[in-house]
């Protein structure tokens, strides 16, 4: 395939064009279901893997380091996706994986983010793949910081006080648990034997009962044959 001016390396820059971003996804994705994602970071064997059969189909010169890059740019916009579907009177297509808004809703956003309008009522390409690839991490907090993430780090010092109390309560209470505790399980071991003595009994009964009937049966059986003997 024949190089195009959105494939060209310019210097140690990588100019990324819809075909290409989409085949980086395509890759990663596979990558990320075969296990070759650990954790938030790709092993570096899967950037490996982008940039040679990149190089190779679009005829260009793709470096792991371009991967890494664009990836980054990829998290970027998953992470406007992600808000701009929680934000209200927006709305989310899950069949069409579009964010839908109304005119005036649109015409305010653009407004504000003009950026934004290729976001909006409009099918989001590769929604699938980025899901996969960065989906997780965005999910996690493993890509950025929100504000509940840096109050939770605040808050750290706080609980883990709160948590060294719960501890001591528990010492403390301890003793009375587990004396309550065997009390229980003494009751219900009592309990359980005295079903158990009352199953054995009944089934001594049921056992007597049949063997009563066995013995009865064979006796007529037995006055049966001395009949037709005699007869």
């Amino acid at each position: 395939m024949s190089t195009t001016q959105n494939e060209k390396c310019k210097g140690k820059h990588f100019t990324w064009s819809k075909p290409v971003s989409h085949m980086l996804l395509e890759i990663l994705a596979e990558e990320a279901l075969k296990g070759n994602k650990p954790s938030s970071t790709f092993r570096a064997e899967s950037f490996v893997k982008v940039a040679t059969e990149i190089s190779q189909k679009f005829n260009v010169q793709c470096e792991p380091k371009h991967v890494d890059n664009h990836l980054k740019t990829v998290k970027k916009e998953w992470g406007i996706i992600t808000k701009l579907k929680n934000k209200s009177g927006f709305g989310w297509d899950d069949c069409l994986k579009m964010i839908t808004v109304s005119k005036d809703v649109y015409d305010e956003e653009v407004k504000a983010h003009p950026n934004h309008d290729k976001y909006l009522n409009k099918k989001l390409d590769m929604y699938e793949a980025m899901t996969i690839v960065v989906g997780k991490d965005m999910a996690t907090g493993n890509y950025a910081k929100s504000y509940a993430d840096v109050n939770l780090e605040e808050n750290t010092e706080e609980q883990s006080i709160s948590i060294e109390n719960e501890g001591e309560y528990e010492e403390t209470s301890k003793g009375k648990e587990t004396s309550s505790s065997s009390m229980q399980k003494r009751q219900h071991r009592k309990r359980n034997r005295m079903y158990e003595d009352d199953g054995v009994e009944k089934l001594s009964k049921q056992i007597g009962d049949v063997a009563v009937a066995i013995q009865s049966l064979s006796k007529n059986q037995l006055m049966l044959m001395r009949c037709m003997r005699k007869s």
